[in-house]
This record gives structure tokens, sequence and C-alpha cells, in this order.
């Protein structure tokens, strides 16, 4: 036997305003005015009062804000293990989200056009292309989040679509050895030693920042490096003869337990750059000086695998995309001195006769 189908929401007026009967989930029919006395505004109200009441997913997404379905994705890093560094950087690109959007909104109305406007914005306000692509992908990991909770019923893909080319440019900025003691001479102790520290492993600002004395082993010849966002950033590398020298500054001029004061990325930058132009040298950040000792080691020889281990990342990806320009001019040095002689020399130092009779010979045209 046939069910009969359950019809959709009908209008019908009281007095001058249209009024709409339609069924919830449940089954139950409900009543409710749409406030409108234009019967198309009414239908629109009807047709969205209809969902509300049958798609749990859409009602979610309308009570459920920008601001809460932010704080559940960061949450739910934070329960995969992401540490404290990555989480800050989840935050810090969805802040935009949260003031573009409005923390208030409902998660709802996150759909392409707003988007598309929201992508407008950070590009007019000067952002780069980089820098927003990190952003839409943080916001489209933050509705794929709440789509699996439920509260969200698009798909965070056609929203927000994978693959925005932001012609990213790696930052090559780097002192050399000669201008990274120019730099160090004009640092007072304590900051002297921890930029020293940051020469000789290759350490992020935060790692550095936790670094103790005991961690440096002159007796084995290794230091320890306290990172944490990935295993990896968590090693022990060797005290190269390059880097003897920036160990004994760690030694002489750090504490006695916690090797240095805290120092914040801000204050970070600007002492570094105070002190860059006393010295004369490009103005540098604490990042410049980890990618200063990685390219040491690249123009020195050392696999890009090994330099890899050395800085805690997962792949040569990054080393290789940044450095492969100088693997680049090495391989050509390193070809340059190959002792082959190549046919054609030959061809070239024999004489006018006998070499214009060999070349006409290769080329087909002389007797056999």
């Amino acid at each position: 036997m046939a069910t009969k189908q359950r019809e959709g929401p009908r209008l019908y007026k009281r007095g001058r305003i249209w009024w709409v009967s339609y069924y919830d989930a449940a089954g139950y029919r409900r009543q409710r005015s749409t406030r409108c006395t234009d019967r198309r505004a009414a239908a629109a109200v009807a047709a969205e009062l209809e969902r509300l009441a049958t798609d749990p997913t859409y009602a979610a997404s309308q009570e459920v804000t920008v601001k809460d379905a932010v704080a559940s994705f960061v949450a739910e890093r934070r329960t995969r293990g992401a540490a404290d560094a990555t989480l800050r950087y989840y935050a810090g690109k969805l802040g935009h989200a949260l003031r573009i959007f409005g923390e208030t909104s409902p998660l709802a109305t996150i759909d392409p056009k707003a988007v598309d406007s929201y992508t407008e914005q950070r590009l007019e306000e000067g952002a780069s292309r980089h820098t927003v692509g990190k952003e839409r992908s943080a916001i489209r990991w933050t509705l794929a989040v709440a789509r699996r909770r439920g509260e969200y019923a698009r798909d965070p893909a056609a929203v927000v679509p994978p693959g925005w080319r932001h012609d990213y440019e790696p930052v090559k900025r780097r002192l050399t050895p000669e201008q990274a003691d120019l730099l160090l001479r004009q640092l007072a102790p304590g900051r002297r030693a921890h930029v020293a520290f940051i020469l000789a492993t290759g350490a992020s600002l935060g790692p550095s920042c936790r670094a103790r004395r005991e961690d440096v082993d002159v007796k084995v010849g290794t230091i320890l490096v306290r990172g944490s966002k990935t295993e990896a950033r968590w090693r022990t590398l060797p005290i190269l003869p390059m880097t003897r020298g920036f160990v004994d500054l760690v030694l002489e001029h750090g504490g006695e337990d916690q090797l240095f004061n805290p120092w914040s990325s801000t204050n970070a930058n600007r002492d570094l750059h105070r002190a860059c132009t006393k010295a004369k040298v490009p103005r540098v950040s604490p990042n410049d000086l980890r990618r200063s000792i990685t390219h040491w080691l690249i123009e020195d020889g050392t696999d890009p695998t090994l330099v890899a281990l050395f800085l805690g990342h997962t792949s040569t990806a990054m080393i290789m995309r940044v450095y492969g320009r100088v693997q680049g001019q090495r391989l050509g040095r390193a070809m340059c001195r190959s002792t082959v002689t190549p046919v054609r020399q030959d061809l070239r130092a024999a004489g006018a006769d006998g070499g214009a009779t060999r070349a006409k010979t290769l080329k087909g045209g002389g007797s056999r």
C-alpha cells in the first residue's frame, strides 16, 4: 500500500499577516507566523522554518556561531596532540575569520560567497596570497570539523576549494659567518649566547628559550634541542667544528641552570634589528639565523638528508625548495672539475684539414 506523501508548508492568512503550517522532524504539525504581508517573502520564511524543523544539521549550523566552531576546531587539534605553537598558529590564522565573518554570526552564514568576500577583503588589506592561502585552509579545516560534529551542512571543500594559488617564494635572507660574528659583537652577553645557540643548532626561538646548561655535553660532543612542534624537533645534535665557537659562547655567557632569559618574538626581532643596524649587516630575525646555519651546512657539502635531520624536518622538501639553487651551483662547480675529455675538444685539437675530414665523416659525408 502506497504511503501518503507528507505535504509541504502551507501558507494562509490571518488578517494581513501570512502564517505557515508545516510538519517538524517528529511528524507534528506546527503553525507559525511569518510576520510578512507579502506572499513571496512569506514563502521564503516558510521554507526556512520547515528546513530548520526537518534538517537537524542545518538547524545546528544556525545555532553554532563562528566563534564556537573555531573553539571546537582548536580543541580537536589539541586532542589530537598538536603542540602549543601549532595551536597558536591556528588561532592566529583564524583570528581574521572571527573578525570578518563575525564571532557571533551563525556558522551557516559561511558560504562560497562569504569566503570570496573574505578573500577579497584580506587581499585589499595587504595580506600576501601565501598568508591568505593558509587562512583559507584553516577555515576549511574548521568547517570540516563542524560538519563531522553535525553542525555544518555544506561541503567544506566546495565552500573553500583547495588548490589556492599562493605563489609562495621561500625567504632566503641569511647571514654569512663573517656577518654573524659582527652581529654577535653588538649584542649584550646574554643575548649573544642566545643567538650563538640558534646559530649552533638551527633551533627556533621557542625551543632555544627552553635550553638548559645540562643540554650541552662538551665531553660527548652533543647538544640537545627541546623542540616540541613535532616529534622530530626534539633532537640531539653533534657539536660540529663550524659550530664549536658558538657553543663556547653559549657556555661562557649562558645561565647556570636555564641558559637564557625569556625572549618574545617581538622583542627578539626588535633587539636583532637594532644590533644588525649597529653591525652594518642585513636585518635578520631568529628564523633567518636558523636559515644561516642551514645555508652554511649546505655550502659545506652536507647531504640535504642530514641537514633536514639537523633542523628537525621530517623530509628534505623544504631544504631543496629553499636551498636547491645552492645545490645546483655546487653541482656545477664539481662538474667543471671533471677530468673527462669531450670528443669535440679532440676534434678542435686536430689539425685544420684532419679536423675537417673527421667532422665530415661524423656527419656521414666522408669515405668509409
